[in-house]
């Protein structure tokens, strides 16, 4: 039993154990967004990191180490740590934020479903949240979401997803129209998984160990160390782990061992007693460098510091200055020099008395190293730079105090980096004492650029004429979301020159600030740039740049690699030096508006044309009918294709109309009527708005009727024309002179129609069908009216929605008739006959034009035996089909006719009958 129980500890060490945990990197494996082990299906409307997703097809299934969950996950703000939940608790447009460093796993131990509009960690960095479901998994509409996320069932991710991260589902994977996911490769190594999985953080390539080459033995030398996950090039990427190492300092007779601990880089005093050079070595790390370690610019002895009882000290030097501003104070120089001897271990002025003495003075460039650049000056003196021994300096007169200290002229460099100030000085041999050369060095400081200028433009050349740096809704200079555009950031002095020396890694943060509410996080990618916009009213999220500053600037230029925003709107760069603990208040920094940003085009995504009815393949409607039916999604879009999602409300300046055109040749758009639009939204344009359901609805409108009959139009075509002042354009154009695009490839017949009916005849003791018959007006024939053999659709009603279908009273042509009603009118009250007498009846459909076949046909009742007479009939029919029975020139007239019962009653003195008209 003891075996059994050790045997079951052992196991469960192993499976939370983050040693043996898979590495997230194998779990997310990029190159996209996605990895699945079961079956995939993706709509090709979907992009990943704006081109076609292509997933990963099998990655290791991890152990999921916890087991305590318990409740809903409801959290709003999380830290690093793990949330262990059974189900999901937040209902839908909920927004959960990441403060602090590290990764906050959320763990659902059973399927879970994330409710639209839910945000997650938006515009942070997807290495903070790690999401973890047991089960199944859905993500619906609109969610988004910064995190990296797994589930050991299916995923399913519903449409208009904004996703920055990673998504891997053991099982099976569905994702949804018009997502749009982002993938940052290596970004899964920064996740902590807590046992879940084990992110990679980047090596030490190297140890840097920075300091000034000369020490007094009276006195401490600062000594930096810095931890480097670059290769050597002066620069330093510092890392995130904690290190602790000893500083060697090995001389001929002596040796000082320094333990210390850091993260990153830092700084300490040296304490060596003894007059000699000694060796500075690193040893015992806790992580070993790759590339061991080097000194100051890795030159031949460079990891030298000469110790000596005498030579100068340099102080006054803030530990960061700024390039170009004077080294003031009070409008006073704040730099000395003294001239020292170690006295039993103090520093005691050296000169025997107060006077002028000629100083020798060079500027060491400790990072980087390079003696090109902007110059150092004391007063108007150009103080030389070297990397090694000076070869030349700069001699400058000094007066000196009884203490051997003197006040330096101002001091003002105007290049970053890391440098430091050597002096020299020769005193001559006496009769008493020999010659004597003093040095002294100041410690290394640090002279950061005084700001970061951002700019951006359109031009082939990059000379700034077309600036495009506007949040104004009505900016004249714009570019197409997606195209590229020139990104410059300059490290300047405080006269705006360019610091050529500043060669480091940034911190940048993209804000979107049009439009100001709503909308989704756009992408700004560039020449190793890819930020992530933080909505307005986010905290700014910073990250380290991937890249390096050139000669002091960084560019991402349209001959070469250009900038690109992917959607419309205006958006902030910020950028800072990348922040330590010594440069959190004292650092240079920059912003700008980057915009406006417009679609590059206009794609008519959906579309369809109904028409009233269908016969034989050819669609019909009547003049001034409301049922000719369109359907038109119109998507405004980058270059790459993708939804600008944020083109609406004010952004949104393209305008739609529907038009059409007759034969190809005449517009008609003036003969339109109803039709309108609902607005851009999410970078749609759609007819009318879908309630959420993901469809579209029916656009009704008409072809309005003239004053008098015209046509027929059988070569119809609707479309939709857009007008956008900035000139983006509506693909595929293809009618109104290539001004306007279809919605159909077929014409559509519009009629000017009207309803006819027929005076009927027969017995009283039977009943009585009246023949109705559709025309429409061709210009032929007597009347100018056929038979429209194209409409198999209208349907007689005898349902009125409020009293009796039958109506009495009033005369013909009178009004007052609503759908479903019909009028008799006793034209003779001397016969049997009265209009209570009969009783309308219908059934059926309109058979190609005609109703009075069986079982379509519209008949009255029998009014009996003996009850022989006329009637007027009217019918109220649809506007569409009236016509100008009264010869007034007023097309608003209903269909009338006879209604004879008792003509076929019988007699035998007759043996035939038929009625003349004259």
């Amino acid at each position: 039993m003891l075996r059994q129980l050790c045997l079951a500890l052992l196991l469960f060490i192993f499976a939370i154990s983050p040693s043996y945990a898979t590495d997230c990197s194998a779990i997310f494996p990029g190159p996209t967004t996605f990895a699945v082990n079961g079956g995939i299906s993706i709509n090709n409307s979907s992009t990943c990191d704006g081109g076609t997703c292509s997933p990963v097809n099998s990655f290791p299934t991890p152990t999921i180490p916890f087991y305590s969950a318990s409740g809903f996950f409801n959290a709003t703000n999380i830290t690093d740590g793990v949330y262990q939940h059974l189900y999901w608790g937040h209902s839908q447009g909920a927004t959960i934020t990441f403060s602090g460093t590290g990764t906050a796993v959320i763990f659902i131990n059973g399927s879970a479903t994330i409710q639209q509009n839910t945000r997650i960690n938006a515009g942070g960095s997807p290495a903070n949240v790690l999401l973890i479901v047991a089960g199944s998994l859905t993500i619906n509409r609109f969610a988004e979401i910064n995190a990296h996320i797994y589930a050991g069932g299916s995923i399913s991710v519903n449409r208009n997803a904004y996703i920055t991260g990673s998504i891997s589902a053991n099982g099976a994977m569905q994702v949804d129209q018009q997502g749009a996911f982002f993938y940052s490769s290596g970004d899964a190594d920064k996740l902590d998984g807590h046992g879940f999985c084990e992110g990679s953080a980047a090596s030490i390539n190297h140890y840097q160990i920075l300091h000034s080459a000369n020490g007094l033995t009276c006195e401490a030398e600062s000594v930096t160390v810095k931890a480097c996950t670059n290769s050597f090039d002066g620069t330093c990427i510092e890392t995130t782990e904690n290190v602790s190492l000893d500083v060697i300092a090995q001389g001929n007779s002596h040796s000082v061992i320094k333990a210390i601990n850091f993260t990153g880089n830092t700084t300490f005093d040296l304490s060596y007693r003894v007059a000699e050079t000694a060796t500075l070595s690193i040893d015992n790390a806790s992580v070993a460098a790759s590339n061991g370690y080097v000194c100051n610019s890795n030159n031949p002895n460079d990891c030298d510091i000469t110790f000596s009882n005498a030579g100068f000290k340099i102080t006054g030097f803030n530990d960061i200055e700024v390039a170009g501003e004077p080294m003031q104070s009070g409008g006073n120089s704040r730099i000395f020099i003294q001239a020292v001897k170690d006295d039993d271990g103090v520093c005691q002025g050296y000169f025997d008395s107060a006077g002028t003495r000629r100083i020798d003075f060079a500027l060491k460039a400790a990072n980087p190293a390079l003696t090109s650049g902007l110059d150092y000056k004391i007063a108007n003196n150009t103080v030389p730079k070297y990397l090694g021994a000076p070869s030349s300096y700069s001699a400058i007169d000094l007066a000196f105090d009884n203490d051997s200290t003197a006040q330096l002229p101002i001091n003002t460099y105007h290049d970053a980096g890391e440098v430091l100030l050597y002096a020299k000085h020769d005193i001559a041999a006496t009769p008493d004492n020999p010659a004597v050369t003093l040095f002294g060095n100041s410690e290394i400081f640090y002279v950061r650029p005084y700001e970061f200028i951002v700019s951006a433009n359109t031009d082939s050349n990059n000379d700034g004429t077309s600036p495009l740096m506007s949040a104004d809704i009505n900016a004249t200079i714009t570019e197409q979301a997606g195209a590229e555009f020139n990104l410059n950031i300059l490290a300047v002095n405080k006269d705006g020159d360019i610091t050529p020396n500043f060669t480091q890694q940034v911190e940048l943060a993209l804000q979107r600030i049009l439009p100001t509410s709503d909308g989704v996080t756009g992408t700004l990618t560039g020449d190793n740039l890819n930020l992530t916009t933080t909505l307005p009213g986010d905290n700014l999220t910073y990250a380290t740049s991937a890249f390096s500053f050139n000669s002091g600037q960084y560019q991402s230029l349209k001959t070469a690699t250009g900038a690109v925003y992917n959607e419309v709107g205006s958006v902030k760069l910020y950028v800072r030096e990348q922040q330590t603990v010594s440069n959190s208040n004292n650092h240079a920094s920059g912003l700008a508006t980057i915009g406006r940003f417009i679609p590059a085009k206009f794609v008519l995504t959906q579309s369809s044309v109904t028409n009233f009815c269908t016969v034989a393949g050819e669609p019909m409607s009547y003049m001034s009918q409301p049922e000719i039916k369109l359907v038109y999604e119109i998507t405004a879009q980058n270059q790459a294709g993708d939804t600008t999602k944020n083109y609406f409300a004010t952004l949104a300046k393209a305008t739609i109309d529907v038009v059409a055109e007759n034969a190809a040749v005449d517009d008609v758009t003036h003969r339109l009527r109803d039709f309108s639009g609902v607005d851009w939204y999410d970078g749609v344009y759609k007819n009318e708005d879908d309630g959420g359901s993901g469809g579209l609805e029916f656009d009704k409108g008409q072809f309005v009727r003239e004053s008098s009959p015209d046509g027929p139009f059988e070569q119809v075509r609707f479309g939709v024309k857009l007008t956008d002042v900035e000139g983006s354009e509506l693909e595929g154009l293809d009618m109104l002179q290539n001004t306007a695009r279809s919605l159909a490839g077929f014409d559509s017949k519009i009629r000017f129609g009207r309803w006819v009916i027929e005076n009927a005849y027969g017995p009283e003791t039977e009943v009585l069908p009246v023949v109705m018959r559709l025309e429409y007006f061709d210009g032929s024939g007597f009347s100018g009216f056929v038979v429209n053999d194209g409409d198999s659709c209208t349907t007689p009603n005898l349902e009125p929605v409020l009293n009796d279908a039958r109506i009495t009273s009033g005369a013909i042509w009178s009004g007052g008739l609503n759908s479903g009603q019909y009028r008799l009118i006793d034209k003779d009250t001397s016969d049997n006959l009265e209009v209570d007498d009969v009783e309308a009846d219908t059934d059926g459909t309109f058979i190609s034009g005609h109703f009075i076949e069986l079982p379509n046909r519209f008949t009255f009742s029998a009014p009996g035996n003996g009850k022989q007479g006329g009637l007027q009939f009217e019918y109220e029919v649809p506007a569409w089909l009236k016509y100008d029975w009264q010869d007034n020139n007023l097309y608003d007239d209903n269909p009338v006719g006879l209604l004879n019962f008792g003509l076929f009653r019988g007699n035998d003195r007759i043996i035939s009958w038929r009625e003349i008209q004259n």
